[in-house]
């Protein structure tokens, strides 16, 4: 994923979770259901809790790994409208997986995979930095 959805992390506390958040703009929310109907910003949430768990494993792991989904349970999503924010609180649940509250309920599964193989670790690193802004 090249793209970045995650416009802000709001809370990081190491070992616990990561909150995030994304403002839905007029045109994104447009341009997405030109391509795939009424539905298609679904598909934007599990891609914001992806990359939001990849900021996670990579600042838990000193800028090393990075995360991926291999699989979503029970998830709920809440749809919003241009002008108003995703919120995502995402917590580690085991070795392997975190649950969701905010705009997107439920379960993810994740598989660790080193960063350098995907980005730029110190790219990375950077935008945690900015990313975390008062």
């Amino acid at each position: 994923m090249k793209f970045r959805l995650l416009d802000r992390i709001t809370g990081y506390t190491p070992n616990y979770g990561i909150s995030v958040v994304h403002a839905v703009s007029f045109e994104e929310i447009l341009s997405v259901r030109r391509i795939g109907g009424v539905e298609a910003p679904r598909t934007f949430l599990p891609a914001l809790a992806a990359q939001a768990a990849g900021f996670f494993y990579a600042a838990e792991s000193d800028f090393r790994l990075w995360a991926y989904l291999s699989e979503l349970e029970d998830l709920k999503i809440n749809l919003s409208d241009p002008g108003d924010h995703w919120h995502l609180e995402l917590k580690k649940n085991g070795s392997s997986g975190m649950l969701c509250t905010g705009s997107l309920c439920g379960s993810i599964k994740l598989e660790e995979v080193e960063l350098a193989t995907l980005y730029d670790p110190e790219e990375r690193r950077a935008m945690f930095k900015a990313l975390q802004r008062s």
